[in-house]
């Protein structure tokens, strides 16, 4: 999803891209009667995104957060007429992404390249070549300084816009890189394999090495104070590091498969994560750290805030908490 929302996209097997204009759903939202967070379940309807808004302010006390005021759903996406496919590459794309203002959408790609494209004519303005196999992940920077690609070459590499070659590589991992985040600072990168690593962008060098996930880390979220960088992938486990010292500040479990999704709240007081078990969930950061010995059990869970099941037979790939209290995530048909 574009940063101004006014743009969802997909990535497909099929070499394309698939891009709606969401605000001209507008007018065909179906609107859902308010459901009670504890009830865990959200009715099953075929759909590809939905909106959860809540009811007070993320500022205030957590638990409030307990009640919300509607739920939104898109449904039958590839059906609309909004829709735009962009013919886009020799092989599955794995990953897109938008730059900052949102005028330009990045992919990469199975075929080793990556793709600049604009978003008003949907044309094709630069093809990027650097890695020598697959590219699974790509991230933009703020201010659309850099952006940077992870590969199953097990490299990732840093790209300006204006140059179609890589300006610096960052080689360590021993596995494919799956996942890349930039740090709002611009000044340091993460990426992950079943490791995270913390990298400084202007010498290239490895400044953190975080580890403890047993299985490929799927996705990354830096907090927006610069303090947190969260991880979680196939092993079920979200892990929040100190960026500072590099330790382990959080792990919360109650996944039950991979974790596909991350994204803080932007006072960095709540994490929203999202994944392969169908499940929305809201965590609170700040919460004291004890020993969770039922994870499933909210009882027992501090951290837990909240949980949703889209539905038992979606995915969900992406989650987003909005400054105007809203918990936005798209999900797939499995």
């Amino acid at each position: 999803m574009s940063n101004n929302e006014n743009y969802l996209c997909s990535a497909l097997d099929d070499a394309t891209i698939k891009i709606w204009n969401v605000q001209e759903k507008n007018t065909d939202l179906l609107r859902l009667n308010a459901c009670d967070m504890t009830s865990n379940t959200i009715p099953e309807v075929q759909t590809n995104a939905a909106i959860v808004s809540f009811g007070s302010d993320f500022k205030e006390d957590v638990q409030q957060l307990k009640s919300y005021s509607s739920i939104k759903h898109f449904n039958n996406l590839h059906q609309e007429p909004c829709m735009t496919t962009v013919r886009a590459h020799g092989g599955t794309v794995y990953g897109t992404c938008f730059t900052s203002k949102d005028d330009y959408l990045l992919s990469c790609s199975e075929d080793t390249t990556i793709r600049l494209w604009d978003i008003k004519d949907f044309t094709n303005k630069a093809i990027y070549n650097g890695h020598s196999y697959p590219v699974f992940s790509i991230a933009s920077s703020d201010f659309d300084l850099y952006f940077a690609s992870g590969s199953y070459d097990c490299t990732a590499k840093l790209w300006t816009f204006d140059r179609t070659f890589p300006i610096r590589a960052f080689a360590g991992h021993q596995q494919p890189v799956q996942s890349i985040a930039f740090h709002s600072n611009v000044s340091y990168l993460a990426t992950a394999d079943t490791s995270v690593r913390l990298w400084d962008i202007s010498s290239g060098k490895t400044v953190r090495l975080m580890t403890g996930h047993w299985a490929p880390v799927m996705c990354l979220s830096f907090s927006p104070n610069g303090r947190w960088l969260a991880s979680a992938g196939e092993d079920t486990r979200i892990r929040v590091w100190d960026i500072a010292s590099g330790s382990l500040w959080k792990e919360m479990r109650g996944h039950a498969e991979s974790v596909y999704g991350l994204q803080f709240s932007p006072d960095s007081s709540l994490l929203s994560s999202c994944g392969a078990d169908s499940c929305v969930r809201v965590w609170n950061v700040k919460a004291p750290s004890t020993v969770q010995t039922t994870a499933m059990d909210k009882a027992d869970n501090p951290h837990l805030v909240g949980e949703w099941t889209v539905d038992k037979f979606s995915s969900v790939l992406f989650t987003r908490l909005t400054a105007n209290n809203l918990l936005k995530c798209i999900s797939v048909q499995i």
